[in-house]
């Protein structure tokens, strides 16, 4: 009869798979100005056995954490168009709510789904490579404040659905769309999570969804 895991070393496993968590998602959310949402949910679900809607409210919960360090950094290198990044997070606020009640409305077998899709289209994105852009941008005057909001509803509402920071959105529509440089694009797309995330987590929490 095998011997039985003592506590201790379970216990050791489960805080030496939380850092490596953690690691993985600050390392993504750095290197690709994303929240690493993409890569913590499937790991919070494998490591943890979390439900899929917990698994997305939690992967909230933490994102915005490690989007700082990497914002600090794009911060003091000049690669952070804060002025857009504050009007997108206005909408995106609103829209994380929203995204996050409509998760808790969707049984585990859509979301399990439409988030499985979801990796698909981030795998096809991630291998179109975008055009170099500038550290100037189309962001500017009524319209950009338009686009602005736009992009933030959008991502907000990818955000709080899919328990992601948005990223994923955030990057593309800024260097296709408005002509920025991907640095420029990736550190404005982290400021962007970290307003956008926690309040997508708290919505999820309403709704018991956050470990």
């Amino acid at each position: 009869m095998p011997a039985a895991t003592p506590p201790g070393a379970s216990r050791s496993r489960m805080w030496a798979a939380a850092a490596l968590t953690g690691f993985t998602a600050g390392l993504a959310g750095g290197l690709f100005g994303v929240g690493g949402g993409i890569l913590l949910v499937p790991m919070l679900i494998a490591f943890f056995a979390l439900s899929q809607h917990q698994a997305h409210g939690t992967s909230l919960a933490a994102i915005g954490a490690t989007a700082v360090a990497g914002l600090v950094v794009y911060g003091l290198h000049g690669q952070v168009a804060w002025l857009p990044a504050g009007v997108m997070c206005l909408s995106s606020v609103l829209a994380a709510r929203l995204g996050a009640k409509l998760a808790a409305r969707t049984s585990k077998e859509r979301l399990t789904l439409a988030f499985s899709v979801f990796l698909v289209l981030v795998a096809a994105r991630i291998l179109w490579k975008a055009p170099a852009g500038s550290a100037e941008h189309a962001l500017t005057g009524a319209t950009g404040v338009a686009a602005s909001l736009g992009v933030g509803a959008a991502v907000g509402l990818l955000s709080g659905f899919m328990g992601v920071g948005g990223g994923v959105i955030a990057v593309p529509a800024l260097t296709l769309l408005f002509g920025m440089s991907q640095q420029m694009a990736q550190g404005t797309s982290l400021a962007l999570i970290l307003v956008t995330a926690p309040f997508g987590a708290l919505e999820h929490d309403r709704h018991g969804n956050v470990a």
